[in-house]
C-alpha cells in the first residue's frame, strides 16, 4: 500500500473526526459516571477511544494471539494435515472499509448483548441518569454506546490474528488425510479458516438486529444532536478503524516475518508443492 493511499484514508478519518467534534458543544449532563459529566465530551470521547481501542486490539493482541491461533490449529484440527508457506507479492492497496466491516459487526453484536445486562448498566450509567430516564429502552442505548469502544477493541483483537496469519501466508492441505476416501482435496489458509468461524458472530443478521434496535430506540428518545448518530454508528466505527489498518499495513512485512518465524519453530518451513496434484495411483483408489 503506497503512502498516497494512506493519505486518502487518513483524510477521510480526519474529516469525520472533525465533524464529530461538533458534539462537544452539546452542553447537557452526561450519561456515564466513568467520564466528566458533560454529554458532548462523552460522545466525542467514545469515538476517540474506539480508534485507540482498534489500534491496541489489532496490533498488540495480534502479536499474542497470532501464534496461539496457529499452534492450536496445527496440533488439534491439523494433526493429519500438511502445512506450508505461500509467498505472495505485496499488494498495491488494501480495502480498509471491507476488512473493517466484520470486526465492526462483531463489536455491535457484543455491545448489544452486554448492554442488556443490568450489572453492566449499573457500572456504566450515572445514578442521576438512571433516576431521570423515563423509558427503559434508553438505558440499553447509552450502555451500548459507552461500551462500544471496548467491544470494538476486543473484536479487532479477535480478527487481528487472522490478518497476521493471512499476511504470513500460512496454508494447509488435507491431501494426506483424504487419501483413499472420496472427500475432495482442499488447500486453505489458516487465517481464512478462522475468518470463516468468526464471521458467524459478525453476520449480516446483526445489521437487521441493530436496525430494529435503532427503530425501537428512536421511537422513545428525545430529539437531540446525538440521536442522529445512532443509525450511523456502524459506519463511524468503520472509519474509526482506519488508523489501525494503516498501522497494520505499515507493519505488514514485520508481522509476516514474525508469524513465519513462529511457523518455522513448529515445523512449517517449506511451501506446499503441487498440493492439488492427483497421480494415477490416487485416481485408481477413488
Amino acid at each position: 500500500m503506497s503512502e498516497i493511499s494512506y493519505k486518502k484514508h487518513l483524510i477521510v478519518f480526519s474529516v469525520v473526526l472533525g465533524v464529530l467534534a461538533l458534539t462537544i458543544f452539546v452542553d447537557s449532563p452526561g450519561y456515564t459516571q466513568l467520564l466528566p459529566d458533560h454529554l458532548g465530551f462523552q460522545m466525542y470521547y467514545i469515538f476517540w477511544m474506539s480508534a485507540i481501542a482498534g489500534i491496541i486490539g489489532s496490533i498488540f493482541i495480534g502479536y499474542i494471539l497470532g501464534p496461539i491461533f496457529l499452534i492450536v490449529h496445527k496440533y488439534t484440527l491439523g494433526i493429519r494435515m500438511k502445512y506450508g508457506i505461500q509467498d505472495r507479492p505485496e499488494p498495491f492497496k488494501v480495502k480498509i472499509g471491507f476488512k473493517a466491516i466484520w470486526p465492526t459487526l462483531m463489536a455491535i453484536n457484543f455491545a448489544l448483548m452486554f448492554s442488556q445486562f443490568e450489572w453492566v448498566q449499573n457500572i456504566i450509567l450515572s445514578p442521576t441518569y438512571v433516576v431521570e430516564v423515563s423509558d427503559k429502552l434508553k438505558i440499553p442505548l447509552v450502555t451500548l454506546v459507552t461500551i462500544l469502544p471496548l467491544m470494538f477493541g476486543i473484536s479487532m483483537g479477535l480478527f487481528s490474528p487472522i490478518w497476521f496469519l493471512l499476511d504470513g501466508g500460512i496454508v494447509f492441505t488435507n491431501k494426506e488425510k483424504v487419501n483413499g476416501i472420496r472427500d475432495p482435496i482442499e488447500v486453505r489458509s489458516v487465517g481464512g479458516w478462522y475468518n470463516y468461524i468468526l464471521k458467524g458472530y459478525a453476520g449480516i443478521s446483526i445489521v437487521f438486529i441493530y436496525a430494529k434496535f435503532t427503530i425501537d430506540t428512536l421511537a422513545v428518545v428525545d430529539i437531540n444532536p446525538g440521536v442522529f448518530l445512532i443509525p450511523l454508528l456502524p459506519f463511524l466505527l468503520i472509519v474509526m478503524a482506519v488508523p489501525a489498518f494503516v498501522i497494520l499495513d505499515i507493519t505488514a512485512k514485520h508481522r509476516k516475518r514474525y508469524i513465519q518465524k513462529i511457523a518455522k519453530k513448529i515445523g512449517i518451513t517449506e511451501p506446499l508443492t503441487n498440493p492439488l496434484k492427483i497421480d494415477s495411483k490416487e485416481s485408481s483408489m477413488r
